[in-house]
C-alpha cells in the first residue's frame, strides 16, 4: 500500500523536473528525493545562481550526466524564480 508521503515525494519530483519514470523510483523504500536550496549555501545573486547551474549541468547536459552516472543518481535543475 502507498503511503500518502510516498506519493507526496513522486509528485514533488515531477514537480521539479523529474521524469515520471524516475519520480516513480521513489516509490521503492531505498530511494529517497533530497532538493537542495543553493540559497543555503549563500548563493543569493542571480549571476551566482545561474553560473553554479551552468557548472552542474554542463555543456549538453555532459556534467550532470557524468555526476549522475558515477553517483548512481538522478538529478533535474530548476530554475526557481527570483524572490
Amino acid at each position: 500500500m502507498l503511503s500518502s508521503s510516498m506519493t507526496r515525494e513522486v509528485v514533488k519530483a515531477i514537480a521539479r523536473g523529474f521524469s515520471p519514470e524516475a519520480a516513480r523510483l521513489l516509490l521503492k523504500s531505498d530511494y529517497t528525493l533530497e532538493i537542495i536550496n543553493l540559497r543555503d549555501y549563500g548563493l543569493e545573486s542571480p549571476n551566482k545562481l545561474a553560473r553554479i547551474r551552468a557548472r552542474l549541468i554542463g555543456t549538453g547536459g555532459k556534467a550532470r550526466r557524468t555526476l549522475e552516472t558515477l553517483t548512481r543518481q538522478t538529478s533535474a535543475s530548476m530554475a526557481r524564480p527570483s524572490r
